[in-house]
């Protein structure tokens, strides 16, 4: 988002991004990685900068997002608003605010559209909100309120609801049972090699190399891993390594897995 709402051309530091964006340069050079080999940003010496279809999946997301807000802002404004904020558990700015939830603010003052909106987060609501650094987030009371009006609207908080980012990546365990079923695939590869390889110009380590790329990324969400894979096998497919056959013997064997830690 922060690569998204850049309008320059001049690109981003990891330091840069790191600070606006409240992460470790760490996690941004492996989120940045991760952005380039999908095609959603490029590199360039030590610049970042965001390509015409990480714009699209910004775009899409953007919409995604603001639909669901929609559900409830013009009705229960500030359910919408509890929502919102505990469902993507950071910190944020007022200008990171979907505009639906500035512009449906209840108007208690008379000044711009995200003044009603800091009006309710300070004033009015000020017990379910904080803003250490001016980025709000939702205080233990804040998720109380949200849960019990989840409760008497007869909306699910969990299942199929959004859930936090820590609830989002893989634990420890889960880790383990992706990399037992990677090395299952791995073994099946190995014995029909032969069989299964399109091209000479491509050997088994190769081959093995594209695939134990899905276990540098386990720290990432579950959702983004899910397409990561999805997007790996498809890049096996177009560049002439594996058929579409096998790709979706791949796909068969690994989906089961991963589908039911996204349950």
């Amino acid at each position: 988002m922060f690569l998204n709402n850049r309008h320059d051309n001049r690109g981003n530091t990891y330091g840069n991004i790191a600070h606006h964006a409240g992460l470790n340069r760490d996690d941004v050079e492996k989120a940045c990685t991760f952005l380039c080999k999908n095609g959603l940003a490029e590199a360039n010496e030590d610049r970042v900068f965001i390509t015409d279809k990480g714009r699209e999946w910004v775009e899409n997301y953007i919409e995604d997002r603001d639909d669901r807000v929609r559900e409830f802002v013009y009705d229960n404004y500030e359910f919408a608003l509890l929502r919102f904020v505990a469902e993507l558990d950071m910190p944020l700015s007022v200008d990171e605010f979907p505009e639906v939830l500035k512009e449906q603010a209840p108007k208690i003052t008379t000044g711009f559209p995200a003044m009603n909106l800091i009006q309710h987060l300070e004033i009015e609501w000020g017990a379910y909100f904080q803003s250490p650094g001016n980025k709000y987030s939702i205080t233990k009371e804040g998720k109380k309120r949200y849960e019990y009006l989840a409760k008497q609207l007869g909306v699910t908080v969990s299942g199929t609801q959004q859930k936090s980012y820590k609830e989002e990546v893989f634990t420890k365990s889960e880790v383990s049972e992706i990399n037992a079923r990677l090395d299952q695939i791995q073994e099946m590869m190995k014995a029909e090699f032969e069989k299964i390889l399109l091209s000479e110009q491509f050997t088994y380590d190769d081959v093995m190399a594209e695939l134990n790329e899905l276990r540098e990324y386990t720290g990432l969400p579950k959702k983004i891993w899910r397409q990561l894979k999805t997007g790996k096998l498809t890049e096996m497919v177009v560049s002439g390594v594996i058929s579409a056959t096998v790709s979706q013997r791949i796909a068969d064997h690994i989906n089961p897995v991963v589908d039911k830690l996204l349950e």
